[in-house]
């Protein structure tokens, strides 16, 4: 194989080519092997997990960031004083006026 040196640059003399006017230019030709769609079809179809995934592994993935939040809308029943829901009725007051009717209705 003869090689060309040129600018201290050494090029093997299969990717010189002479185009218009003599000129010399250079190409590099990349041998890429097609694979049809039979090979990409059978590759996708072999893809399967080694082993089966737990039910634990599976139920965190599923549930990752779906904790359960902080309540950060209490306030204090101006009645009894115990925590309860913005814009609800106290749960300790409810229980007593749940009281009072059932006695109302015997």
């Amino acid at each position: 194989m003869s090689a060309i040196v040129s600018n201290s640059l050494k090029i093997p003399s299969r990717f010189l080519q002479t185009g218009i006017f003599g000129l010399t230019s250079y190409s590099i030709r990349l041998q890429i092997p097609y694979y049809g769609l039979q090979d990409l079809w059978n590759s996708i179809l072999l893809a399967v997990p080694k082993k089966k995934t737990s039910y634990s592994k599976k139920r965190s993935r599923f549930l990752a960031g779906k904790a359960l939040k902080d309540k950060t809308n209490l306030n204090r029943c101006p009645v009894c004083h115990s925590f309860k829901l913005t814009h609800h009725m106290c749960p300790s007051c409810y229980k007593g006026l749940r009281q009072e009717w059932k006695s109302q209705d015997l």
